[in-house]
């Protein structure tokens, strides 16, 4: 599943509390070993991935006739749960593509905090890829709050770091 649709579904499904706690327990637990923030946040995280991986996997059964898939071992009971849970024909993989609507009643500043919350725990794709290089990668028009600090991207990425910013821990 591409990057961008992931954290978009991911961020879709929860409030901001949501991501607040989250990323609250993941800062207490980084010295921790053997703590997975997927593991402990998979239905927001990782769901919309193994889903996606689940239903690639079906898709391809139906056109060959042997199939290798290297995941993480972790991951398997998990997608093996998501195939069960899928229609014996497959679906189009298009429709894994399509982004959710946006939560009703939510604000620009407030989905831009919930994919920074979700940057920190992950990895910095966003920032790396899109952010340093002056593109701010979602189109949020109708959302809430979006002419606040002007408009395009530069209002976008100054948003994004300040965000950043203030959960950083400044050592």
């Amino acid at each position: 599943m591409p990057v961008l649709v992931h954290r978009e579904k991911a961020t879709s499904n929860n409030t901001l509390q949501y991501f607040k706690n989250v990323f609250s327990v993941f800062e207490s637990s980084k010295a921790k070993k053997n703590f997975c923030i997927t593991d402990y946040a998979r239905t927001a995280l990782l769901n919309p991935r193994l889903g996606y991986i689940a239903s690639v996997l079906h898709q391809a059964c139906f056109s060959s006739r042997s199939i290798v898939a290297v995941v993480d071992k972790s991951w398997v009971p998990h997608i093996e749960e998501e195939w069960r849970q899928l229609p014996a024909t497959p679906r189009r993989l298009d429709e894994f593509l399509r982004l959710p609507p946006m939560p009703r009643g939510e604000t620009f500043p407030q989905r831009v905090e919930k994919h920074v919350l979700v940057e920190l725990m992950l990895e910095p794709f966003i920032t790396e890829f899109y952010i340093i290089n002056g593109v701010f990668p979602f189109n949020y028009k109708d959302l809430l709050g979006m002419g606040i600090e002007g408009e395009g991207d530069e209002s976008s990425i100054r948003l994004w770091k300040r965000c950043l910013t203030s959960y950083r821990k400044i050592d």
